[in-house]
């Protein structure tokens, strides 16, 4: 395939893929709800979690355009930073001393030294997550979406190896597009979930509100009530492939 093969590819996916209800319609109005997020920043908070919710924005776009692609292993690197991202935020919510520590110059300095010099690289200084309630939902939602990501999107791992669209008789042919439909839909639809649980995030920061405002509850409602009914619609295809998968072998083989 040359450059100018994935681009076409590229365009055509996109062409087709926007024209999903889950991409035409319930992408925009996540978006919506972005959008509004931003009118309604408290002016009393911090500039930073404005920057933070931005930036956050960016990701959404640039995974939902991924996954327009037929990319979903690209976007999943965008929402992974993206939970990063609003982990980092609620950490300076509970703690202000983690900007602090997130900051530290003179840490950030010896890394790059050490780098120029071919010497042990010093680790970063951990963001410390101390404050925040062990049962807090939003924070564990972060870190297991982090987690899974990571393992499926970011890392070469098995999990990665496995999830390739590999296609041949002997499953060795990359199709370096997702080619199943029912994949697109299932990564736009978790695609939107998880950004409302970083919206979610940033309501905690902007100390609630966001849900105090009714128009914004109300958009985020017509969003939850359409992928309600998109999860409904798809669940035959969902069962249909899970079953089919089963029925496969797993076994790509043993590397020498």
């Amino acid at each position: 395939m040359t450059i100018d093969d994935f681009i076409d590819v590229q365009r055509v996916n996109l062409e087709s893929i926007r024209k999903l209800p889950s991409f035409s319609e319930h992408i925009p109005l996540c978006n919506k709800l972005y959008l509004f997020t931003m009118k309604l920043i408290p002016p009393i908070s911090p500039p930073l979690y404005g920057m933070l919710l931005q930036l956050c924005h960016r990701e959404f776009l640039s995974a939902a355009t991924l996954i327009g692609q037929a990319q979903i292993d690209d976007a999943g690197a965008c929402t992974r930073r993206a939970a990063e991202i609003a982990k980092v935020a609620l950490a300076f919510k509970f703690n202000k001393d983690n900007f602090l520590r997130w900051v530290n110059r003179d840490l950030k300095v010896k890394r790059w030294e050490a780098r120029l010099n071919d010497q042990k690289i010093p680790r970063l200084t951990q963001i410390n997550y101390e404050g925040i309630p062990p049962d807090h939902e939003i924070l564990k939602a972060l870190r297991d979406e982090f987690g899974e990501l990571s393992d499926m999107h970011i890392h070469f791992t098995m999990e990665y190896l496995a999830s390739q669209d590999w296609i041949g008789a002997q499953r060795t042919e990359l199709g370096y597009f997702t080619a199943e439909p029912i994949f697109i839909e299932l990564a736009l639809g978790r695609l939107i979930d998880f950004h409302l649980i970083i919206l979610s995030a940033f309501d905690e920061c902007f100390g609630g509100a966001l849900q105090a405002n009714l128009e914004w509850s109300s958009l985020l409602s017509e969003l939850q009530r359409q992928r309600a009914k998109q999860l409904d619609a798809i669940e035959p295809k969902v069962n249909a492939l899970i079953e089919q998968l089963s029925s496969q072998s797993s076994d790509l083989g043993t590397a020498e």
